[in-house]
């Protein structure tokens, strides 16, 4: 029987059942993990392997993307500490989007949505200037996930608002 440190290098195959690592890459906050856990990520930075009492995978041909809202090198250091700081094969800092490719993540975002509707609620949705506005407005979204949130909250709002009030009664309208 094999140890259980030994892999199979051919196909990546963890020794102890039939797990398979993913080459895919892994994205980890590791601004949000407990401290007392670095020491857990030692093992699959150094030696390119991850052991615990249940499962053993090869970690030698994983990627390790470590996002975080720490703003410069330094800052990273001070708070991961020098020994998890050390093992950290590259920094790259994001940048906000620039207006151009906000102002296009907004219209890609409204053309599926409006994509997706009927040809009544796309001609509601023609006969007002959520669209124009949305371009208009693309700067002040620095998160595109709130972005794509009030573009479809702005479409179906104003969908749901239109049902609504077609359907009060002639007396409550005026």
């Amino acid at each position: 029987q094999r140890d259980r440190r030994e892999h199979d290098h051919q196909d990546h195959r963890c020794t102890r059942g039939d797990v398979f690592w993913s080459k895919i890459p892994t994205a980890v906050p590791f601004d949000k993990v407990n401290h007392s856990l670095y020491n857990a990520f030692c093992q699959p930075f150094d030696e390119g392997i991850f052991v615990d009492t249940n499962y053993e995978v090869d970690t030698r041909n994983g990627t390790f993307i470590l996002t975080s809202n720490f703003a410069a090198e330094a800052e990273i250091k001070q708070g991961l500490g020098t020994a998890m700081y050390s093992r950290i094969g590259a920094c790259i800092a994001f940048d906000d989007l620039p207006v151009e490719a906000r102002q296009t993540i907004a219209q890609r975002h409204f053309d599926e949505v409006y994509g997706c509707l009927d040809s009544d609620a796309k001609a509601a949705i023609d006969s007002t200037d959520i669209g124009a506005w949305l371009q208009a407005n693309a700067e002040r979204y620095d998160n595109m996930r709130i972005m794509r949130t009030k573009i479809d909250r702005a479409i179906f709002g104003h969908l749901t608002d239109r049902l609504l009030s077609a359907q009060k009664p002639n007396d409550e309208q005026e």
